[in-house]
Parts: structure tokens; sequence; C-alpha cells
């Protein structure tokens, strides 16, 4: 049998992601790691929450450059201008049962080196079935082909549930603002000295002159910014 370097999109109607996995979409998440520029958020589309997660721990991977839904149709993409720099529908086929099939994944993106990267996020007990382990098998051997890599997220998995909440804190803090550039310069040096100071000091030292608004919404901007580099070794709610 003879594989593709690139997944098959010409004829794939894909899904329609409004009755995914018998389910409509329950919300749609910011992102900055759309390719709309910097500081500039597309919201992704998600049908239940362990594809937010999933979403949510990608876009603040500091190995990741770029994500985007990998099952929509190219219809979908364009009336909701998700911008996909991946063509859509993403198909990788595989043989199952002596028959060839194809396979829709969740996620797909760029690295931070250019390679790509794929993510499946279902519940365990799903890709316990052998057709599900046919379809991974086929996405790893695909990812690791181009150079890349493929992984499952799956619930109450690395990923604790505390992280996640964190995640979803800072993403909600994480749109810029008018001014917040000059709020930052004087942030910064504030987070970076030997006794770090907390949000509520920095709130504190710097809230008269700015609005103690502002001053909270430009910390918790900097420090998601700082997770989503990588740069960021703890932060506690």
């Amino acid at each position: 049998m003879t594989r593709s370097k690139t997944p098959a999109t010409k004829g794939e109607p894909g899904l329609d992601i409004f009755a995914m996995a018998g389910a409509s979409i329950s919300g749609w998440l910011p992102c900055e790691k759309t390719g709309a520029g910097p500081g500039i958020r597309r919201a992704l589309p998600y049908a239940t929450e362990t594809e937010r997660d999933a979403a949510l721990y990608l876009a603040y991977h500091p190995g990741v450059a770029y994500l985007q839904r990998a099952d929509i149709k190219a219809s979908f993409a364009a009336a909701h201008r998700l911008g996909c720099r991946i063509p859509v529908p993403f198909v990788i086929p595989y043989e199952f049962d002596g028959r060839m099939h194809d396979y829709y994944i969740d996620w797909v993106g760029l690295t931070t080196l250019g390679t790509l990267f794929g993510v499946e996020a279902s519940i365990e007990l799903f890709k316990r079935d052998a057709q599900s382990q046919a379809k991974m098998a086929a996405a790893d051997r695909f990812f690791t082909a181009a150079g890349g890599w493929f992984g499952l997220f799956l619930p109450d998995g690395a990923v604790s549930d505390l992280r996640i909440a964190n995640l979803l804190r800072l993403n909600a803090h994480r749109p810029t603002f008018s001014g917040y550039d000059e709020i930052a310069a004087e942030i910064e040096p504030l987070l970076l000295r030997g006794d770090p100071a907390s949000i509520r000091e920095i709130v504190a030292r710097l809230g008269d002159r700015h609005g103690e608004r502002l001053v909270g919404g430009a910390a918790w901007r900097r420090i998601a910014l700082a997770a989503a580099e990588g740069r960021l070794l703890a932060y506690v709610l």
C-alpha cells in the first residue's frame, strides 16, 4: 500500500462540526496562535471540554507556533474566517478490516521549528478499540514521516485539572488593551527582580498612577505571555 506524504483533501466532505460526535459546538476558545498576527486572537471551535482543554494546552505550549481545527469543512472555516493555513479537512487514510477509511483528527498545527503535528482529544476507553488503534497507528506513521509528531490528549492524563484552570484564568486575561505597553514596561522590573512581586503588590505600587484595574489586567496579561513563551516557572491563583 502506497501512502502519500500529504493528507487527501480532494473530494473529502469533512465533518460537520455542529454535529460532531453527536454534539454541537459547546464553545469557542480565543487563541493567539492562529496566524492572525501578533496580539490578534481568533476563536477556535470545540464540541467537548476535552477538545477545549487540548487546544488550551497547545495554545500555551512554548513549542507550538500555530494551531487550527483539523476536522472541519473548508466552507465552515471560510464562513467563520478561521484563516486555516493547513488545508481542511485534514484527512489521514488508514486500513482496517481489509478496507481503507478516512480519519479526521481534532487539531493540527506547526511547531516553532516548522514541523507538522496532530492531536486527538477523546476519552481513553474509545481509543482502546481495534479500529481506533488502527487510526492512531496510521496518524503516528503519517506525522513521523512528515518529521513531526502525533499525540493523544486524554481526560485525567498528564495535564491536571488545576493546570487547566490556571490556563483558563490566564487566557481570560490575555487580550491586550490601550496603555498596556506603558504599564508592562513598569511591571517587568518587578517581575524579574530577585524577589518577584505578587500581582497584589504590583497593583498596590502602580495602581495610583494607572488605575488598579488596568494594572491588574496588565500584570495578568504579562504572566499569560510568559506562560505561552515557556518562561514562567510557577504561578498560583
